[in-house]
């Protein structure tokens, strides 16, 4: 068969495959379509598991997983979705194209609200669409990255199409990015006085740059309720480039009466096609020597 007559027929079949990943009963054969169709660029419209629809595009890692499967990060899903109800506030710090922001706004339909910042403006404009797509009216968005201080200019460095969610301010992180500007404001600057008082849970996920978004906040951590908590993406080796440390972020949170837990988290095909057994965090204990999602609360438990 013609190798083009051949690739046309592989990129129809595409929509079925993602069928059969999502919903045959037999794993080994759901796992065998991955194999078979998930390296195949397709344009999608597709809706996840908790019923909002996503527009995007399979080259990038994030947004295939979420076409195939419909979930993306299934642990933290599971945890923010027994955290939000009522009128409570979602900040999504690094909010990608939109995946958790609309989790938070599908939660939170009943009288809360969610903020959005994502800093790459290519990212942004997919996380408006996104939000357009399911007419979100309880999202407030804004393109800014979260620094410590007020920047007219922050530098970005940007991935390639095949995982946008890897872009960062911090440098010598990526391999060949390109890099845009963008405007830097304290995470404290972008949320009014009202919003903080009512957000129940921050998601902090910026590829490395967790050190300057907590610097950018420490003085509204005094200022949170009680059943507010946290879940931030540390990467030990990115803060050892900034000459700092996760022993410096555990601080910063101890000081203000949080406690942290671990989240499982695993981007491996396997851990989708075979999922097992949803694990809630766990209480710290050991070192974090590799990027991993920490869980700040105020409760004192073994897990949460």
């Amino acid at each position: 068969m013609d190798t083009r007559l051949s690739s046309r027929i592989g990129q129809k079949l595409v929509p079925i495959a993602r069928l059969g990943v999502r919903h045959l009963p037999a794993s080994k054969l759901r796992y065998a379509l991955w194999k078979q169709f998930s390296w195949r660029r397709h344009d999608f419209i597709a809706r996840t598991q908790f019923g909002s629809v996503m527009h995007g595009d399979t080259e990038d890692l994030i947004q295939r997983y979420i076409y195939y499967f419909g979930i993306w990060e299934p642990h933290l899903t599971a945890w923010i979705s027994r955290r939000l109800d009522g009128d409570q506030l979602f900040v999504d710090v690094g909010a990608n194209v939109g995946y958790f922001t609309l989790l938070g706004s599908h939660l939170l339909a009943s009288g809360g609200r969610v903020v959005a910042i994502e800093a790459s403006r290519k990212i942004y404009s997919q996380l408006l669409r996104n939000l357009e797509l399911n007419g979100c009216k309880n999202v407030r968005t804004q393109c800014a990255a979260a620094t410590a201080e007020r920047c007219k200019v922050v530098t970005l460095y940007e991935s390639d199409g095949s995982n946008l969610g890897s872009s960062t301010m911090v440098p010598g992180v990526l391999h060949s990015p390109t890099s845009s500007e963008v405007e830097g404001l304290p995470l404290s600057d972008m949320l009014t006085p009202e919003e903080v008082k009512r957000i129940r849970l921050i998601k902090i996920d910026v590829e490395g740059a967790e050190w300057d978004v907590l610097a950018g906040m420490h003085r509204i951590l005094p200022m949170l309720a009680k059943d507010a908590e946290l879940v931030i993406e540390i990467s030990p080796h990115s803060l050892a480039t900034q000459k700092r440390s996760v022993a410096d972020i555990l601080n910063i949170f101890r000081d203000a009466g949080f406690y942290p837990y671990f989240l499982v988290n695993d981007y491996e095909p396997e851990a989708y096609v075979f999922p097992g057994k949803i694990s809630p965090p766990q209480r710290h204990s050991g070192p974090i020597t590799r990027p991993t999602d920490v869980v700040f609360s105020r409760v004192d438990a073994k897990s949460l």
